[in-house]
């Protein structure tokens, strides 16, 4: 409904970094060019390269973006995928030993070290987690990452807490949440929660993410920990 024709390029995150949400990238793509073929089209692919399967061939955009560290490779490296280098035009411009697409000398560790952790890629099914991590819930609560989700994310509110409080108790606990992405942490509030749950449980929001190093039973602890920490909240209140 936003496109008209002064659109040129349009950006959508595959894999929401909140939720957890998956958007159909090649349906909205689809849409799109059919609109107007000459719109490009971005996706930020960094929550869902590892997490789901992806076919760049069959996507339909233009242009496509990775991060190493969410695969376990170092930080400070990213990959960009480009339809057609012919139209894509360098940030740093100079020499052209880098086919033009980038002057200077590239970080060669950092891209081989990311190449090497791209190879060791292995889809993991973490539904079994999350679930051991909900059934362990027992507070008032809004599910935010429900249906058509990563597993590895969480977003989760309750009712009467507020989640930077949460945050701290876990964290003296020896568990690591947060409130929001990272990308969102000297925000004030949080703009998607807030579009889609009930106000009285936005304050309550809580994200949790985990990789192929967690454990059943360290979601089991989680899961527990979290809850105490919700009903330990309410306690003090009444």
């Amino acid at each position: 409904s936003m496109l008209d024709k002064d659109v040129a390029f349009v950006s959508i995150i595959h894999v929401s970094n909140e939720t957890g949400a998956i958007n159909d990238i090649k349906k909205l793509a689809e849409k799109i060019k059919s609109f107007n073929k000459n719109i490009v089209v971005h996706s930020d692919g960094v929550q869902a390269v590892g997490k789901i399967k992806i076919d760049l061939s069959n996507l339909d955009i233009d242009y496509y973006t990775i991060s190493a560290h969410k695969v376990n490779g170092p930080k400070g490296i990213g990959g960009l995928f480009i339809k057609e280098p012919k139209k894509f035009k360098s940030l740093i411009v100079g020499g052209g030993q880098e086919y033009n697409l980038r002057a200077g000398t590239e970080n060669f560790p950092a891209i081989a070290s990311f190449n090497k952790a791209l190879i060791n890629v292995k889809l993991t099914n973490y539904q079994k987690h999350k679930q051991t991590i909900l059934n362990q819930i027992t507070a008032q609560h809004v599910l935010v990452s429900d249906k058509n989700c990563v597993d590895n994310i969480i977003s989760i509110c309750f009712a009467g807490v507020r989640g930077e409080t949460i945050v701290h108790m876990l964290e003296a606990k020896g568990f690591l949440i947060g409130t929001g992405s990272a990308c969102n942490s000297k925000a004030k509030g949080n703009r998607i929660i807030s579009q889609i749950v009930d106000r009285k449980f936005v304050e309550g929001a809580v994200r949790v993410s985990f990789d192929s190093t967690v454990s059943v039973e360290d979601c089991t602890n989680l899961g527990k920990a979290l809850n105490d920490a919700v009903e330990e909240y309410k306690r003090k209140l009444r």
